[in-house]
This record gives structure tokens, sequence and C-alpha cells, in this order.
């Protein structure tokens, strides 16, 4: 009897044991920057939100060659480790710096909540055991990061929306010295190397003659033809505010499709024609993608500051045996 109750109280420890083992087992980490830490069902809803994001579908793709990577799949799982990171360390900056978000954002998260249950189902979620509310907090998490960093870009644009540009066809007559390559000469001391005086009027000559036959009408490219080489012309935007006093002068009295005096500056003499005298579509497509290009400094820079921060030197952010098991196949409906 005794016999019996030892080793049915074994038995009991047993399974006990069993089960907590199991339980560390599904909720070990896998992620920890920080403080933070992301277990297998978290990993799991930003592992769809990546397949969902990047399309990918095609199990079978995943299996191919893919450049220095054996696999599309080892690629793109490099590619979502660091979509982790990235999320995490900018959500943990913006909650420091006490980064709130506005109702549109907040409605943002709720939207993109809905289009993630809706692609992959509820019914097929539900079988991961994952619900909507589990989902919402990580697009929290996302929606949190990007709207911070965008926050920091807008603070740091310098682009002015109102700047002014105008479009002309710029010819020059030279007067300094050129390379093979048809730039500009310097001398051992750094100074620009300008032509000698007797040449330099003889420019201004060529450019007087050139100006007074684009105005009888001859067309200014094809005139181009009848001078030597280091004189040349160009179609070109230039940022009104960076025009010289002269120059801006010359613009500002002409009517599109004009042509101007000669415009004597420091490098040679000038003929423009105008063709744009405020180019605003041009402005407009130099502002879009001066702020894109800054936004994308912006975030490389910071995130490369919070990598230093955050990541390098900790060994022991990732919990290896446990991101190992993790494969994009499983993230395909």
């Amino acid at each position: 009897m005794k016999l019996m109750k030892k080793i049915t109280s074994v038995c009991i420890c047993m399974v006990l044991l069993a089960g907590l083992t199991a339980c560390e087992e599904e909720q070990s980490w896998i992620f920890s920057i920080n403080g933070q830490e992301l277990y297998n069902q978290e990993i799991t809803i930003l592992g769809l939100m990546f397949t969902m994001d990047y399309g990918i579908k095609n199990s079978e793709q995943l299996k191919e060659a893919y450049e220095e990577e054996k696999t599309y799949s080892e690629y793109y799982k490099k590619q979502l480790e660091k979509e982790i990171i990235d999320i995490i360390i900018l959500y943990q900056e913006a909650e420091q710096n006490h980064y709130q978000l506005s109702e549109k954002e907040e409605e943002n998260i709720k939207t993109k909540t809905d289009q993630f249950l809706d692609y992959y189902g509820k019914d097929w979620l539900s079988e991961s055991g994952i619900k909507r509310e589990d989902v919402e907090p990580i697009y929290k998490l996302r929606v949190t990061g990007d709207s911070y960093l965008k926050s920091i870009s807008t603070e740091n644009a310098q682009n002015d929306k109102n700047e002014r540009f105008v479009k002309v066809f710029q010819v020059i007559f030279p007067t300094v010295e050129l390379d093979e390559d048809g730039m500009v000469k310097s001398g051992t001391d750094g100074e620009v190397t300008h032509i000698s005086d007797i040449k330099k009027e003889q420019k201004k000559t060529e450019a007087q003659g050139f100006c007074e036959r684009a105005k009888a009408g001859e067309d200014i490219v094809t005139l181009l033809k009848d001078y030597d080489n280091t004189v040349t012309g160009i179609e070109r935007y230039i940022q009104y505010s960076e025009l010289d006093t002269e120059y801006k002068k010359a613009v500002e009295g002409l009517a599109e499709g004009e042509i101007s005096d000669v415009i004597t500056s420091d490098y040679g003499y000038y003929v423009v024609k105008l063709l744009e005298k405020n180019a605003t579509e041009y402005a407009r497509t130099l502002s879009v993608y001066e702020d894109n290009k800054q936004g994308k400094t912006v975030r490389e820079d910071v995130l490369s500051d919070l990598y230093d921060n955050y990541i390098r030197g900790q060994r022991e952010y990732k919990n290896d045996s446990e991101w190992d098991k993790v494969s994009l196949e499983l993230y395909i409906k």
C-alpha cells in the first residue's frame, strides 16, 4: 500500500514537473531588448505581419536559392529579425521621449488590425490562439515607433516648402581655365585659374554676338555649334535664392521664352533663355524627393544610434535556441 502511494506520489510529481517544463518552454522569450521580452505568440504575429506586408505566399519559393543566402527563407528571416528589433527599439525610444499618439494614429492602429484579421481570417487565427486583443498591441508598437520617427524627420526638415526655382537654358562663355573633362582648373594655391585679359575680351565679344543672334530669332541650341567646345549650354533648374544679383535681375526682367542680355560672372559670361519663371511642379517634386531622402537618412541615423545603445555588444538579446525554431513557412496561410 505504502509502495503504491509512493509510486502514485512520484507519478504526480513527474506529471507536475512535465507540465511546468512544458509551460516554461512555451513561455520562453525569443527576444529580450532593454527589458522588453517577446514570446512565441508575439513573434508569430510579427511574422504574420511581415509575410502579409511583403506578399510572401509561396512556401515553395522560400526553398529556392537567393543570392548570398542559401534560400529565400533564410534571407527573409534575417529581414524579419531586423524588423522586429527596429520596431522594439523605436517604440522604446518613443516611450522614453513621452511620445503620444494622435487620434488619427490610434485609428490607424485599429484599421491595420482590421486589415490583418481580414487577411488571415479570424477562424484561421483562432487555431493559433490569436485574437484581436493580441494583434492590436503589436501594431501599437510599430505605429508608435514609425510615428515618432516621422516626427523627428519633420522637426529636422531643412527643406523650405516655399522655395522658388527657375528653369532656364543657360549658355556660358567661360573666363576660367578648363581641363580635358571641362572641369575648372585651380592653381597650387587652390584658387581658380582665369584666362588672360585678352581672351576674356574675346569671350565677351563672342557672348555678345551669340546674344544678338539668339534675340534675332536663331535657335539657341543650334547656335552653339558655331563656337568651340569650351562654350556649353544646358537646360537646368536653379534655386532662385542661389542666383547672384546680376543673374537674378536678368531673370526678373524676362518673360518666359525671352533671351537675356549678357550676364557677367566670376566664371564667365552667361546668356540664358527663360523657360519657366516659377517652376512649381519641379519644386514640389524636389520637395517630396528631399523629404523622402531625409526621412530615410534620419531613420538610418536614429536606428544606428539605438543599435549601439541596445543591441551591439549585447549577446543575450536573442534566445538562439528558440529563434532557430522560427521559420517563415510557419507564417504562410
